[in-house]
């Protein structure tokens, strides 16, 4: 409870305004979701992370630049479980149908447009989102399928896992005055 109350508080003396009311929340609902906790390591691990979130609100409360641009990030979907979150409506667990026939393995999910919409937009932190895939392999025979399946699966995941969600325009305007004065 001190620990809950601790990290409430300090949220209170954040900088940022959305940061205020939305870290508060996420606390919330960590320690709800965790009330009850099956093994003591797990409630250990927790404890943990509950703490040094704590000492990162102190310091980002101090000023400190590095735990300043973490709350920013975390408050502004940037980062964790609400990024995913904010993602999630422009993924898709749609499938293709299967490269091979009858092997469900091969099946890759489908890329929505919003979604290479903006991997093109983010083309500095995604490289790109369906990979090269050559004709032959090194042997000169045609490329295997199944390995063709899993480089675009893998490539797939790797760009959603590395793009950020759209900021909301009305958020894009308040950050563009707070940062020109």
């Amino acid at each position: 409870i001190h620990l809950y109350r601790s990290l409430l508080r300090e949220t209170t003396y954040l900088f940022d305004f959305k940061a205020r009311i939305t870290l508060p929340t996420y606390i919330r609902q960590s320690f709800t979701s965790h009330r009850e906790v099956p093994s003591p390591l797990r409630l250990t691990s927790y404890l943990k992370l509950g703490r040094r979130t704590h000492s990162l609100l102190i310091r980002a409360n101090a000023g400190d630049p590095k735990a300043c641009l973490a709350v920013l990030r975390w408050a502004y979907v940037r980062r964790g479980r609400p990024s995913r979150e904010a993602l999630q409506p422009l993924t898709t667990t749609e499938l293709e149908d299967p490269l091979i026939p009858n092997e469900l393995q091969t099946r890759v999910p489908k890329i929505m447009p919003q979604l290479r919409a903006l991997a093109r937009v983010q083309q500095g932190r995604v490289k790109r989102i369906t990979p090269a895939i050559p004709e032959t392999n090194i042997y000169g025979k045609p490329f295997p399928l199944r390995r063709e399946a899993n480089m675009r699966k893998k490539v797939y995941r790797e760009a959603v896992s590395r793009l950020l969600p759209p900021v909301e325009e009305g958020e894009m305007r308040r950050l563009e005055k707070l940062v020109t004065g």
